[in-house]
Parts: C-alpha cells; structure tokens; sequence
C-alpha cells in the first residue's frame, strides 16, 4: 500500500512543466518511490498518457508511479482533486498533497511534510512553503500557524480531508483554498505553514487578467454567501456588475449550495474579509 498520494490537476499544461513536476517527484530524498502514488486528473480532453510515457522513457524507470484517474471533464480545481482524495481513500492511502501542475518539489520537501504529520494533530491543513517569491499572508514563525492555506501546495491526512467534506464544488476556480482551510479551522482543525517543505511555484499569472478578475469575483461572491458576509457579497456583485457580467445585481446567477451552519459569532471568529482577497493580515 502506497503512503502518500500526490495529486494534479491538469489543464493544458506543457510536457515540460510536467516532467518538471515528475522528476521531482523522482528526486525525493529518504523516501521510497514505491511508497509514492502520483495520481493525475484531466480537466481538458487532452490524452497525457503519451507525456508520462515519454517521462518513462527518458528516465530509464520500469516503476510506474503516475496513473490517470477520472474522466476527462472540465470539473474545476476543486471537484479534480476531490475525485483523487476519493480514490485515494478507497486505496486506503493515509496521506494526500496536492499541487499545481506548474511547480516542483524541493528534494526533502515530501520527507519533511511526512515527519510534521506525525507530529500534528490529525485536522490539520499544510502549505508547502512556496518560493521563490512567498504568500503575503501572515503566519507565525514559530508554529507556522496561519490563517488559511494555499491551495498552490497543500496537505493532510486523507481521512481530514474526507470528514470535512473536501473542496466545494460550487467553487470552479480561486477562493476553494480558503473555504477549505475555513471549514478545517471551525471544526476545531488548523492550518500550518511548512517553512522546511518548499515548493516552487511562479506566480506570474499569463492569462487574460480581466477574465481572471471575474471569476474571482464569482468565487468571491459565492465565499461571501456561504460565509455570511452581506458587506462582502456587495462589493463582489457591484463589481461584477460594473464589468458587464450582468446588467444589475437581480440578474446574476442566483447562488446555491449551503451556507455554514454556525453561529455569525463563531463564523467571525474564523473568517477575514476586510482585507478583500488577501483574508488575512499581510506581512508587508
């Protein structure tokens, strides 16, 4: 039985960039590769299989350690990763890390986040530390607590993952990172910053920004909702409006799913909104 399971989710992603990933996942550090399972979701259509065939080859390895999991539809971040952890927890793998298919492991970075799981208590939400360029929000650097944890590279306990409840699927892209670090926090979990588990990750964003902009509004007016954060919710749906998503509030999407089952007392606890899509102090 695999110990730990590493997941992507693809979506018109380059041979380069994911031999990348690949062989670093090759190059882990006082880790078995046997104990490693790389499972891949497809989110474009697109056959990869001659990718990681290409990615045998060219490292010489008779170990298969990628497999491809799911159909080939387009069913957002979340939803792709939650279709791993589901089959991770039906294999019976104790431990899930997601990541972006853009990025690379630093070689201790998988031997150091299984050392901390041991040490953590089970709900507890991990961020690789990213570089070369880190998240703003804050943490603290001592117990590399922090308020919500990137989804660029993330971690837990499979079992964590599937108890509460995994991604959102309402959320397609952008804000699913910190509507799950919320739900691990409000049901008495936290979230913790591996400043020894870095991972790399460009933050350079090439597409359209404006397209960007308005599917983060739309998470973020669904984040609100969910949240029950009036003041929030407004700002995301005058700014959708003032981009042409729709001609007045009254005839955006109407928003479904379900709202938390907290107390606002408690909800205000957890969550930060008036520092807009930041939800957390920054440290500069």
């Amino acid at each position: 039985m695999s110990k730990i399971a590493i997941g992507v989710v693809v979506y018109k992603n380059s041979e380069g960039d994911l031999h990348k990933l690949f062989r670093s996942v090759l190059k882990q550090e006082n880790v078995d590769l046997k104990d490693i399972k790389f499972f891949m979701k497809i989110n474009d259509g697109k056959d990869y299989s001659p990718i990681v065939d290409s990615f045998y080859s060219a490292e010489h390895l008779e170990h298969r350690f990628i497999e491809i999991v799911g159909d080939d539809s387009n069913c957002g971040f979340g939803a792709g990763h939650n279709a791993i952890i589901r089959e991770c927890n039906e294999r019976r793998i104790p431990v899930y890390v997601g990541c972006n298919p853009d990025g690379l492991f630093h070689h201790d970075a998988i031997y150091n986040f299984l050392s901390a799981v041991k040490y953590h208590p089970s709900r507890t939400l991990f961020e690789f530390h990213q570089f070369p360029e880190e998240h703003p929000k804050v943490y603290d650097c001592f117990t590399g607590e922090t308020p919500w944890a990137s989804g660029a590279c993330f971690g837990s306990e499979t079992s964590s993952f599937i108890e509460i409840g995994g991604f959102d699927d309402n959320i397609r892209m952008y804000c699913e990172d910190v509507d799950l670090s919320w739900r691990f926090r409000i049901e008495g979990g936290r979230c913790v910053i591996l400043s020894n588990a870095l991972f790399y990750h460009d933050v350079s964003d090439k597409r359209d920004r404006e397209s960007v902009r308005v599917e983060m509004l739309k998470s973020g007016r669904y984040l609100a909702w969910k949240w029950k954060s009036d003041g929030f919710q407004r700002i995301m749906e005058d700014e959708l409006v003032r981009l042409g998503v729709a001609d007045e509030i009254r005839t955006l999407p109407p928003l479904r799913g379900k709202k938390i089952p907290h107390t606002n007392e408690r909800i205000n606890e957890i969550v930060e909104f008036r520092r807009l899509f930041s939800f957390s102090p920054i440290r500069w």
